[in-house]
């Protein structure tokens, strides 16, 4: 049977997916691998991907190639998001890594990237509905497209990109200093989102939303779903706690820790904006999204 991966190379973290696919359309994992570079550090904040971490991305892209061919993989898509989108030595990134490493990584725009993510989560919603809000919060961008999808918008509010931006997230705050930060973000979203009708449910994707939907769920519903109603209370709580405290309390990754007080805040401000109640993660996403359709290109449909 033949194997199939995606390479998602975000701005907190690269992830691996192999898949084994039979002609029936069931998929088997061979192999899940994520690798906590955060190339949103450098690029956030000087612009571009430095020496030092292009190291460490060879690294991990000539282990995601031995990975590949111990697996036999017949065919793959390796795509990079906002902070390779956005570093001006994107060019030398991607040719350093293809010389070297024999991967072929693609630099895809917010537009294919809320494609992909609309691809995946209209897969898991049973009967998506007119109005409902599709959600991607990543690390360097999060996107939006309101169903029936006329338009997408792709935004400069992913968590590591406010974690620069508001440095002080990263230590323990007052509610006040939080609110006003809040706001802030309140504003952009609304300045954005001129004029969009009312949206009540999201559904949404990502490791940001993953870890607010184990955090503030919505109890007894088949699908995690984030109880927005939470959302200002966590902020709170988590704001008032240093980095190792949040690791602790929530049972969070040091690199995923220091990104549920951002995540919170820019999903408390978009539910604000367009009167979010809840937002339903089905814990898809892109990864997903690309093995569907190298599945496809075999002429398999994925079950």
């Amino acid at each position: 049977m033949p194997a199939i991966a995606a390479v998602d190379v975000g701005s907190n973290a690269i992830r691996l997916v192999v898949l084994e696919v039979g002609c029936s359309g069931h998929g088997r994992h061979l192999e899940q691998q994520r690798y906590a570079l955060r190339l949103g550090t450098d690029v956030f904040g000087t612009g571009a991907i430095s020496t030092d971490t292009l190291e460490r991305m060879l690294t991990v892209f000539t282990d995601i190639a031995a990975r590949l061919h111990q697996h036999g993989v017949t065919c793959y898509r390796a795509v990079g998001t906002s902070a390779l989108r956005d570093a001006r030595n994107t060019r030398e990134v991607v040719e350093t890594l293809r010389r070297t490493t024999g991967i072929s990584l693609e630099v895809i725009d917010g537009r294919e990237e809320t494609r992909l993510m609309r691809d995946a989560l209209l897969r898991e919603v049973d009967a998506p509905r007119r109005g409902m809000l599709l959600i991607d919060l990543g690390g360097g961008s999060l996107e939006l497209e309101r169903l029936p999808g006329r338009r997408s918008l792709s935004l400069p509010l992913g968590t590591v990109r406010l974690l620069h931006r508001y440095p002080v997230l990263q230590e323990p705050l007052s509610a006040e200093a939080i609110s006003a930060i809040g706001l802030e973000i309140e504003c952009e979203l609304r300045q954005a989102l001129h004029r969009r009708r009312p949206c009540t449910i999201g559904v949404g994707t990502g490791g940001n939303l993953d870890a607010l939907g184990r955090l503030v769920p919505v109890v007894d519903r088949p699908c995690v779903t984030i109880d927005v109603g939470r959302l200002e209370a966590l902020a709170v709580e988590a704001g008032a706690l240093t980095m190792g405290e949040r690791g602790l309390r929530y049972g969070l990754r040091p690199d995923r820790a220091d990104l549920v007080l951002p995540a919170a805040l820019v999903v408390l401000a978009l539910s604000r904006v367009v009167g979010l109640h809840e937002i339903l993660v089905p814990g898809t996403g892109l990864r997903q999204a690309l093995l569907y359709e190298l599945a496809a290109s075999l002429g398999i449909t994925l079950t």
